[in-house]
């Protein structure tokens, strides 16, 4: 792949691909409704856990149902369900994930934008079951977010959505992984901002696994977003998530604290995020103002300019107390 500037990134990347083939769906409530009687309330329990995401307890539905021996036809039914669960543990344990890789600029880039910097996007999937998988994912969907944070101290946002084609069978060699490039652009800060940064977030729709010999369907793909971000000599040195806690003891204003956040490490944005966050609940509308920006850039998103809403939604994202362990009725506490 040649290089691409951001604005043209999935044009060049993306096409019109329709990747792998549709899933095979649980047994509809007509077939269901023509099972062994004595199974049909137990079955139609099983589809509501499917529905409401509860494998556990469809699992246990399922293993109940078989240990009362169905009949022949209710048996063809649990198999279809089976297989759907297999195919959710199986992808489930898969680890997906966007990449991010620095790739030198070709020189003509580098003298005609200085200051720019080269990337790659990249998938990666790691198996970590002792089976040798195939994949074919259905159609994907890659999103992109450019931010830019301007020398007036503005965030500015623009997103973009596009079909993108993976390749139609992905093979996963057992407890191995493989990296699928994707696509190669720079990111150049303009006179007029102080840094860009790119996000991404991959889609993909339901598709088929083969494992062992048996196909799957596979759905609900989980994968992890990734972002790169570009900034001026000015923001260039990195800031540690506890030097941006410290400036709440300072008198700091908003423009100075949006500086601060935008030379936090994108590795680090999601830990200085939720640090920020702790800090600030409960905080005075004061220090809500002078952050506003701050936890806007580190969030990447617009926030609610109202301080009772933006509590809210620190108060939001503020990690959840540890619970006590449980103690049954007639159990004592240790």
């Amino acid at each position: 792949m040649r290089f691409a500037p951001v604005c043209a990134l999935l044009l060049l990347a993306s096409c019109q691909g329709t990747g792998g083939r549709d899933a095979v769906s649980a047994p509809t409530p007509a077939a269901i409704a023509r099972a062994e009687p004595r199974f049909v309330g137990a079955l139609e329990a099983l589809q509501e856990a499917l529905r409401s995401n509860e494998d556990e307890a469809a699992q246990a539905i399922l293993n109940r149902i078989w240990s009362l021996g169905p009949d022949q036809p209710t048996a063809e039914l649990l198999r279809v369900f089976e297989r759907v669960l297999n195919g959710r543990a199986t992808v489930r344990a898969l680890a997906l994930e966007l990449l991010v890789h620095p790739r030198p600029l070709p020189r003509e880039l580098e003298e005609r934008l200085p200051g720019a910097s080269g990337h790659a996007l990249t998938l990666e999937i790691r198996n970590p079951l002792s089976s040798a998988l195939v994949l074919q994912p259905g159609p994907a969907t890659l999103g992109s977010v450019r931010e830019e944070l301007t020398n007036g101290g503005a965030i500015v946002r623009s997103e973009d959505l596009r079909p993108f084609a993976l390749p139609r069978s992905i093979e996963l060699p057992p407890q191995g992984r493989v990296e699928l490039p994707l696509a190669e652009f720079f990111l150049a800060p303009r006179p007029s901002e102080r840094a860009v940064r790119l996000r991404f977030a991959l889609e993909l729709r339901s598709g088929t696994l083969l494992c062992e010999g048996q196909e799957l369907p596979a759905m609900r793909w989980v994968v992890e977003p990734v972002s790169a971000c570009t900034r001026t000599e000015r923001l260039r040195d990195a800031l540690e998530p506890a030097e941006l806690l410290a400036l709440l003891r300072t008198d700091t204003d908003e423009r100075g604290l949006l500086d601060a956040a935008a030379r936090i490490a994108e590795d680090q944005r999601a830990v200085a995020l939720r640090r920020l966050c702790q800090a600030l609940d409960p905080a005075t509308r004061v220090d809500l103002a002078r952050f506003h920006k701050a936890l806007s850039w580190l969030a990447g998103e617009t926030l609610p300019e109202d301080p009772v809403r933006l509590q809210e939604w620190i108060r939001a994202r503020r990690p959840e107390p540890p619970r006590p362990p449980l103690v049954l009725p007639g159990e004592s506490r240790p």
